[in-house]
């Protein structure tokens, strides 16, 4: 059959055909081209989506972390502010102490040794001075709570600074002498 000739119009009719079956299967090369950037584009914006999921969940793991150590620090230091406390009470009228061992009052304490912790100051120094001030004949009378220390005097110098240069012949912290 192969050496029968063909008629033109035949030829022609089966090359339209083969063209119009090539259209199709270049339109649907381009379908999926086009999918195939979707899918990409999609497949880049789940990526996107999981990871700032996993960041968050990290970030949410971490804070927990964080808020469970600043919990105990917390802790730690509420103990210690009681114990300084404790030292204070003896100076205190009743109602002055019930005051002081409320929630409010040992969170603001908590606060303020936070805070002289930050300015330097160690547990010892701070220790020492509510020890001194509360010892001393004068200053025992004036030191009702640990605010105190971190307010300033007249001439510009913090309490807690003044409170451990009392009697500092008899305890081994030094500061630096007071410039007045």
């Amino acid at each position: 059959m192969d050496g029968i000739p063909y008629e033109k119009q035949n030829i022609e009719e089966i090359a339209k055909r083969q063209e119009y079956e090539i259209m199709k299967i270049i339109e649907f090369l381009k379908k999926i081209e086009n999918f195939s950037k979707n899918a990409v584009s999609i497949l880049s914006n789940i990526v996107y989506i999981y990871n700032k999921n996993n960041a968050e969940i990290l970030n949410c793991q971490n804070e927990r972390k964080s808020q469970k150590s600043k919990k105990a620090q917390f802790l730690q230091n509420r103990q210690k502010v009681e114990n300084l406390q404790k030292l204070i009470f003896p100076n205190l009228s009743q109602i002055e102490q019930k005051r002081q061992e409320s929630e409010k009052a040992i969170l603001v304490a908590c606060e303020i040794y936070d805070k002289l912790i930050k300015k330097g100051y160690d547990e010892r120094m701070i220790h020492q001075a509510v020890y001194s001030a509360s010892r001393d004949q004068f200053w025992s009378k004036q030191f009702r709570s640990l605010a105190k220390l971190l307010r300033k005097n007249k001439d510009d110098i913090y309490y807690i600074d003044i409170f451990l240069s009392i009697d500092q012949k008899n305890h081994k912290i030094s500061i630096p002498k007071i410039v007045r």
